[in-house]
């Protein structure tokens, strides 16, 4: 076989000629529209070619060309020594070989990938158009249709669109075709510009006027990124290392296409329109929009050093997805995956709840026999009650007087119970009466007892009401008397006693009574006694003036002494200050005649040594004197006393309230004893209003007595003993209960309440529920009772037979029916099932998805290995969620897989490279745009230079616009030297500036 066979179809092979040096070399021209046409060398060996000898001469070959003026370009010169099998040259010297990139970049490949490595790309695409067109988009479309399950595309929810699936999509589709394309056109015009407006204010250029294939080169922190990032926003609305923000947050941030007047808008929806149109998903709420952006269009800065450093999410299954099927396909695959499971689920949900209603069906068919045995029981038991009690029931007349409204059945069972209650009342009411059961005839002889019963007991109630007033104000009596027994209260006469008591329950105690007293007839030098006023309030009021007025008096000499202690205080500090300076002024003085104070004529020694008068400006005073304190003390104490807010109740009461039982005289008198010191040292007797209150009845209307001429002791001891007889004869009028105290009114009360209800409920029962007619009929009240709790207490150990019959056979039929409901919908859930496997047989296989992400990965292999030196591995594969390379040694001899871990960093960022072109150039629908921000980091010379003839090729063909972003001069200057002149080439190199000025925006 000869060379040429092996050659890529778009080469020509009669332009291949063969050069005059040993062994097969060839030379051949491919042309770059547009850009430098490319020098190819191709070397075929042999088993029979000496490959140390044939390196020295295509050495020679490759120096006569690059420094040749024919040489279309001598920086895209490409040396390839293609091998048969068999024929490999030693691996050493294809080290040797390769590493050396002077005048051309070098392979040593088998001649089977000759065209994998001549034209990459051209190869990857002619891969990529077979694995697109295996799926026919239309046809699954129209497959989705005929089995009516057109919905899907409809703007529903998950949830709507699952219960049309349970209850029946209906007959399938005979609709006609619908399986145009449902996606919107792509927008496949180049980037015009790129406007960074307020986006980045330290990025050194504003503005990015953008061709086919673009350079930028600017050292690094002047801006490079923010261009691309710039760019990357006025697409899709979203950067990565920025996704709180959107382009709408920067003011004259704008892309603009090829032909349009205007950028893109960058409002939220149109957004979210072109992300749908250009990458087959619609982005919702927080969902990132810029996902498959990174993956396809943008490679940032340091990718390849996060699939370096982590294991990279690719997503190259869900980006290839998204490829095939679109925007609206792919939300109906998602649908078809979650609604497949949620049926099942379904399904299985129904049959466990018909197994629960067939379980609660047998339960209900029990209950119904029981309450078909329990209403038999109800007939037997009605014949054992007495004449009157079976009319009351009404038995065997199957309705009631009172609850005729209700279903015979119902009104049965409803009626025992109620007449449980009632013969309960009954009963207790016969007992409240003590009468024996047996003495009781009739209804109307028991209803005949309980009148006259409750006529009994109300008159018993209000007298021990009374008697318990009377307790009450028996114990507060007591109290008085206790805490007066060695007071002089209880020697005075009733008003004057009955004023100290009043007093001390609004707070001023005969103690503070008697401070009062003492203070005022130490310090007051007017009349303030109590006879000289016509009421309390104007005594109050009087002594409160006078009070005031010397203590004011005394506080004026307090602030006079207070003021002459801090003068004296201030002289004896500088009389010390003046004799500190003398000292001081004296150990610095060798000679001194006179004292520096006063000029008076001392010596050194005289001045030192003299003492100190003992008055020298007079002793400091003992400030303000004790005594003196002690006086304003007393008159504030007095103050407070006089100023007590009580003081106004206190007047009312005397004058007004208790006019009757005490005056102002009384008052005069209390203050007189107070006077003579009997109650100095007396406390408050925590008298309370109650008290008070109980004391003034006994004054006012219990005893009849002239109260001027009695003691208050013995008032408080009368009145004592009256409120005893009045107790004692409401324990001789009213009877007590069978348990009740002599003393306990409380326990004798509640048993006459307790009495009275039941007296009252059973003559409820009898004047609102006992049949006229069964009042004479023979009554047979304990036995009736008896019979009848019995039957309510069997009827209450099978609470479930309480419902009717009638009700069970409801319940029966809305069981059956729901389980019908039930089944239906299983029924419809298979249907579905069904027509979504028929639907999406073949279109949503997950099988055919792993057959063409496994097809995608060969078109990575082949990029990979284009830029991928030393060629140490093959094929990349899916593994599981991971990618992994096929080692070539182990392919030669066997199978065996690397992961990417056990890769280099270069051979890493070459397959970051190659996966990242793979994504791009098989999107037909994505923007035709790449934007690479240093991407030869870890790549080494050789693949560097690789990676520039794949950038050049994807330019040639005017299918993709390159945006290519370098801090590396020499980087930046080689490239521009391979492209050569070209219309569709600029280089854009960025200024170093200090500041970026800015264009005032609209909003400014």
């Amino acid at each position: 076989m000869t060379i040429s066979e092996y050659l890529p179809s778009h080469l020509d092979v009669n332009a291949l000629t063969a050069v005059e040096r040993p062994g097969r070399l060839y030379a051949v021209q491919q042309e770059r529209k547009g850009f430098a046409d490319e020098l190819l060398l191709l070397r075929y060996l042999k088993p029979e070619d000496n490959a140390r000898e044939l390196l020295d001469a295509d050495i020679d070959e490759l120096e006569n060309r690059f420094y040749n003026p024919d040489t279309p370009n001598q920086w895209n010169i490409r040396l390839l020594w293609a091998y048969e099998d068999g024929a490999k040259p030693d691996p050493d010297l294809v080290t040797e070989f390769e590493e050396s990139t002077r005048f051309a970049i070098r392979r040593c490949i088998g001649i089977g990938e000759l065209q994998d490595f001549i034209a990459p790309l051209r190869t990857s695409k002619a891969k990529l158009a077979n694995i697109t067109n295996e799926f026919d988009r239309g046809a699954f479309i129209e497959n989705i249709l005929d089995q009516g399950l057109g919905f899907l595309f409809d703007n529903l929810n998950r949830d709507e669109k699952f219960k049309i699936l349970r209850n029946g999509v209906g007959e399938r589709s005979e609709a006609s075709s619908r399986s145009s394309e449902i996606r919107g056109d792509p927008r496949d015009a180049f980037v015009d510009s790129t406007q960074l407006g307020e986006f980045r204010r330290s990025a050194h250029l504003d503005k990015l006027d953008a061709e086919q294939f673009t350079l930028l080169y600017g050292r690094n922190g002047t801006g490079k990124t923010s261009l691309l990032d710039a760019t990357a926003l006025g697409l899709i609305g979203q950067i990565r290392h920025d996704d709180d923000r959107r382009a709408d947050d920067y003011a004259d941030l704008g892309v603009t296409l090829e032909g349009d007047a205007e950028p893109l808008p960058t409002d939220s929806r149109s957004v979210n329109d072109r992300v749908a149109d250009w990458f087959g998903f619609r982005p919702h709420g927080r969902e990132p929009k810029y996902s498959e952006f990174y993956h396809i269009n943008y490679h940032e800065a340091g990718a390849a050093t996060r699939f370096i450093e982590n294991k990279p999410d690719l997503d190259i299954d869900q980006t290839l997805r998204r490829l095939l099927y679109g925007e609206e396909l792919e939300d109906v695959l998602k649908d078809k995956r979650k609604l497949g499971p949620r049926l099942e689920k379904h399904i299985r949900n129904n049959v466990r709840s018909i197994e629960d209603l067939g379980r609660e069906l047998r339960a209900v068919r029990e209950k119904q026999a029981q309450a078909v045995q329990l209403f038999s029981r109800l007939e037997h038991a009605g014949e054992k009650l007495s004449p009157a009690a079976a009319r009351a029931l009404d038995v065997g007349h199957h309705s009631s007087p009172l609850d005729s409204e209700l279903p015979s059945e119902q009104n049965r069972l409803e009626v025992w119970t109620r007449w449980q209650s009632r013969f309960a009342d009954l009963q207790s009411g016969c007992e409240a009466v003590s009468v024996a059961d047996e003495e009781i005839d009739t209804a109307d002889q028991l209803w005949q007892e309980l009148r006259a019963a409750r006529d009994e007991t109300n008159q018993y109630l209000p007298l021990i009401q009374e008697g318990k007033q009377y307790q009450s104000e028996a114990s507060n009596l007591r109290q008085v008397l206790k805490e007066c027994s060695d007071s002089v209260l209880q020697s005075l006469s009733s008003e004057a006693g009955f004023v100290g008591l009043l007093l001390d329950s609004y707070g001023v105690s005969p103690k503070e009574l008697a401070t009062l007293k003492d203070v005022l007839q130490e310090e007051i030098d007017t009349d303030v006694e109590p006879t000289g006023a016509s009421t309390v309030k104007g005594w109050r009021e009087a002594t409160n003036k006078a009070v005031n007025t010397v203590l004011s008096d005394l506080k004026e000499q307090q602030e006079k002494i207070e003021k002459l202690d801090e003068l004296e205080e201030r002289r004896q500090e500088l009389q010390a200050e003046i004799r500190g300076q003398t000292e001081s002024y004296l150990e610095i003085t060798d000679d001194v005649h006179y004292c520096p104070a006063c000029y008076t004529e001392q010596s050194r020694e005289e001045i030192l040594e003299r003492e100190k008068p003992d008055h020298l400006h007079g002793d400091a005073s003992d400030r303000v004197p004790d005594g003196f304190m002690n006086r304003i003390s007393r008159l504030e104490e007095a103050k407070s006393i006089l100023t007590l807010s009580e003081w106004e109740e206190i007047d009312y009461a005397i004058s007004v309230r208790y006019d009757d039982i005490c005056n102002l005289s009384a008052f005069t008198e209390l203050w007189e004893a107070i006077d003579s010191g009997s109650l100095s040292s007396e406390g408050s007797f925590e008298t309370s209003e109650e008290t008070v209150e109980t004391v003034a009845q006994v004054l006012d209307g219990y005893i009849d007595v002239e109260t001027e001429n009695v003691l208050l002791g013995e008032v408080l001891e009368r009145g004592d003993d009256y409120l005893e007889s009045r107790i004692s004869e409401v324990w001789f009028t009213v009877p007590a209960g069978p348990t009740a105290d002599s003393d306990d009114l409380i326990a004798l009360e509640r048993y006459h309440e307790n009495r009275s209800s039941d007296i009252d409920a059973a003559l409820h029962v009898l004047e609102e529920f006992w049949p006229d007619d069964a009042l004479e009929q023979p009554l047979a009240l304990r036995a009736d009772t008896k019979v009848i709790d019995r039957t309510v207490s069997k009827i209450e150990t099978t609470p479930e037979a309480l419902d009717l019959p009638q009700h069970f056979e409801d319940e029966i039929e809305t069981i059956e029916a729901d389980i019908a409901d039930l089944q239906e919908e299983i029924e419809h859930c298979k249907d579905s099932l069904d027509r979504l496997d028929t639907a999406f047989e073949g279109g949503d296989s997950e099988a055919q998805l792993k057959r063409l992400v496994e097809e995608h990965m060969t078109v990575i292999s082949t990029l990979f290995k284009a830029f991928q030196r030393p060629y140490e591995f093959g094929e990349v594969k899916y593994d599981g969620d991971d990618v992994v390379v096929e080692r070539r040694s182990e392919r030669e001899g066997g199978s065996g897989v690397a992961g990417i871990s056990e890769m280099s960093s270069g051979q890493r960022a070459a397959l970051a490279l190659a996966i990242f072109v793979t994504n791009n150039i098989a999107h037909e629908r994505a923007p035709p745009l790449m934007l690479l921000d240093e991407p030869f980091a870890h790549l080494d010379d050789i693949n560097t230079l690789s990676f520039f003839n794949l950038l050049i090729e994807l330019a040639r063909d005017g299918s993709r616009q390159i945006i290519f972003a370098t801090a590396n001069e020499e980087i930046a200057d080689l490239l521009e030297r391979k492209i050569g002149k070209s219309t569709d080439f600029t280089r854009e190199n960025i200024p170093i500036i200090s500041e970026r000025t800015y264009p005032m925006s609209n909003s400014e």
